[in-house]
């Protein structure tokens, strides 16, 4: 999981492209921004986010403008 001293570290990769996080059983709200806050992000990974869910996930579509790779596997609190 990522501590809440990790995400300050994760803000401040400002021309970091490419992030796979996998496992996080704890997402907070502060883990989304810190990744929603990368301007130059194009691949994200986001593996067995227990509790990622749709307002996350619009949050990151809306805010990471560069992205062109999204994966989300084992994400299970997503809605249709």
């Amino acid at each position: 999981n990522l501590s809440d001293p990790a995400v300050q570290e994760l803000r401040k990769l400002r021309n970091l492209q490419h992030l796979k996080l996998i496992i996080c059983h704890q997402r907070t709200n502060a883990q989304a921004e810190a990744v929603a806050s990368l301007p130059q992000l194009t691949s994200l990974s986001l593996g067995r986010f227990e509790l990622l869910d749709d307002s996350t996930l619009g949050v990151l579509v809306t805010t990471c403008l560069s992205l062109e790779s999204l994966e989300l596997s084992h994400c299970k609190e997503f809605t249709d």
